[in-house]
């Protein structure tokens, strides 16, 4: 067996253009440390630190209180092994202690990658074995929720400028608060923010953004129909429909690409497909889903839900004739069906008593009206 090995020294000042090669040479009390053109380093046994390296679970890291910030990094299994075998006992023991936690972290690693690969490729076979549906809530669900925000970002902004009134965005926002309260661990930091359109529409993107046309102000007959659309959009956001939306434009190309990669492949994906965004139109599966979430937080939040059943009735009586993106009829087709599950569900319920919401709303919904109308030069 030789009676020195080489080691690699770490942050020392003669290693000024990096780590620094040396040779170790254990002693009765000390490992020596001699690098060409330094004066050795001496590392006592009695005040020696032995630990793991986080990022190499088998490198061994060792140091002395006298070596400040300067560590001492085994890389060779074989000489770590060695070097152990011919320090004191009980220093010995505490190196042998960490290596072979080091080894078994290692295994334990090496086994969860290959789990959760072998879980990925299972999820997928089991995808397209029970529905292109499963698959896609596979993909969703490897989408962290911080990554919606920036995905909501690409997709540009609604046409038309944003409507300034101060009593207009002090009441949409006071309905919001309403809301938002009931849902206080929300992953979500939603943004409500009315654009000057003389369209009835709303819709919902990825991270909590959310847009109400100023007509659509202006056709609510009072703040709880206003409510009813927002806890309908709301629920479209924590039920993450438009990011499904998404991979499902991806293809089930983009899918494999989301389900075998890592977070920023897979965020790296869906920026091709952003700017889709506002194109989206929802499944009716996902209307219903937004439907029946939204009465419920109205509830939860004491707001009667016959403000939301009214303002969609009146709005699903213009569902023919309109076209594409004109109205929130035309992007939330309301059927008979609908309105009558929604009516079921209210009355499942005790009403609220009415909300007192301190608004003087004609003049909001006036003051919407204004922002809407064309601009005369």
């Amino acid at each position: 067996m030789p009676d020195s090995y080489f080691v690699t020294v770490l942050g020392h000042p003669a290693g000024r253009g990096g780590p620094t090669l040396a040779m170790a040479l254990p002693q009765s009390n000390a490992l020596i440390l001699r690098a060409v053109g330094a004066p050795d380093l001496r590392l006592p046994y009695a005040e020696m630190t032995i630990e793991l390296d986080p990022a190499d679970p088998e490198r061994v890291l060792l140091g002395a209180p006298g070596l400040g910030e300067t560590r001492v990094a085994v890389d060779d299994r074989r000489i770590a092994e060695q070097l152990a075998a011919l320090a004191p006992p009980e220093v010995g023991a505490r190196w042998r202690t960490l290596q072979d936690r080091g080894r078994a972290r290692r295994r334990f690693g090496a086994r969860a990658r290959v789990l959760a690969l072998a879980a990925a490729i299972v999820a997928l076979a089991a995808g397209f074995w029970f529905g292109y549906d499963a698959l896609v809530a596979y993909a969703v669900s490897k989408i962290p929720v911080r990554y919606e925000s920036r995905l909501s970002a690409l997709s540009g902004s609604a046409e038309g400028p944003q409507v300034k009134d101060p009593v207009v965005n002090a009441a949409v926002q006071h309905v919001v608060a309403r809301l938002l309260q009931t849902i206080p661990n929300s992953p979500y930091q939603f943004q409500v923010t009315v654009v000057a359109d003389p369209r009835v529409n709303a819709f919902a993107l990825p991270g909590g953004r959310i847009v109400v046309l100023s007509g659509l102000i202006a056709a609510s007959e009072s703040p709880d129909e206003l409510a009813g659309v927002l806890a309908h959009e709301i629920q479209h956001v924590l039920r993450r429909h438009g990011l499904n939306g998404l991979i499902r434009k991806l293809g089930v190309q983009g899918l494999f690409v989301i389900a075998l990669s890592g977070r920023g492949a897979a965020a790296e994906a869906l920026k091709s497909v952003a700017p889709d965004l506002l194109n989206l139109r929802f499944s009716r599966a996902q209307e219903a889903e937004a439907d029946r979430g939204g009465l419920e937080l109205l509830l939860t939040s004491n707001v009667p839900a016959a403000g939301m059943i009214d303002f969609f009735r009146r709005q699903s009586q213009d569902e023919s004739g309109t076209t594409r993106a004109l109205n929130f009829a035309s992007d939330h087709p309301t059927s008979r069906h609908r309105l009558e599950v929604l009516e079921s569900l209210a009355h499942a319920h005790p009403a609220p008593a009415p909300v007192d919401w301190g608004l003087d709303w004609n003049d909001v919904r006036a003051r919407c009206r204004a922002a809407s109308a064309p601009k005369i030069p």
